[in-house]
């Protein structure tokens, strides 16, 4: 609800990506976004100002509550083009942890995982990583997920906004599908 309110950053929605005022569907207040659509791929929310404004510390989560649990993007900057490159960044995750661990981090073209773990219920979970100059944090609703090293600590600088649920270019096997609430990227 208050994403934007500081006036530095702007929700853009892309695809069919919509609020869903239901407040059945939210993790918190009276309402989520709702991300995916089965007939049209690339769904997602630009926040618009992000690129070249993580630096050397920052933390993205989200509540998120996975209609399908497949393995999806939550964060990205990525274009699609394999691999992700140093000007590009993913979170994403696998509810069941078949073919991620868990959660995964990459940045400066560098993937983390999280250490194994399994959200696979349907219900919200909060979904968080830390990077502090370097230092990769894991969280799943608070829990301790796992920490490793990017090398270097440099800043993350990237080349395009962030988006939220889906790439920025070529996706659609990697689409969220569900609800998201309480984006953050601080």
């Amino acid at each position: 609800n208050k994403l934007s309110s500081d006036g530095k950053n702007v929700l853009r929605f892309l695809g069919t990506s919509r609020i869903d005022r239901k407040k059945e569907n939210a993790a918190f207040g009276n309402q989520s976004v709702t991300v995916a659509s089965q007939w049209r791929p690339l769904n997602t929310l630009q926040i618009t100002g992000t690129s070249n404004a993580l630096g050397t510390r920052f933390t993205l989560a989200v509540m998120a509550k996975s209609a399908d649990n497949l393995p999806a993007r939550l964060f990205s900057s990525y274009n699609g083009n394999k691999p992700v490159n140093t000007s590009e960044l993913v979170f994403d995750c696998d509810p069941r942890g078949k073919v991620l661990e868990g959660l995964r981090f990459i940045a400066r073209g560098i993937p983390v995982m999280s250490k194994p773990v399994n959200f696979a219920d349907g219900k919200y979970h909060h979904l968080c990583v830390t990077y502090d100059d370097g230092h990769v944090r894991f969280y799943v609703d608070g829990n301790d997920a796992g920490e490793t090293w990017l090398p270097n600590g440099a800043p993350v600088r990237m080349e395009r906004d962030l988006l939220v649920g889906e790439d920025a270019e070529l996706g659609s096997d990697e689409q969220f599908n569900g609800n998201m609430d309480d984006i953050l990227v601080l």
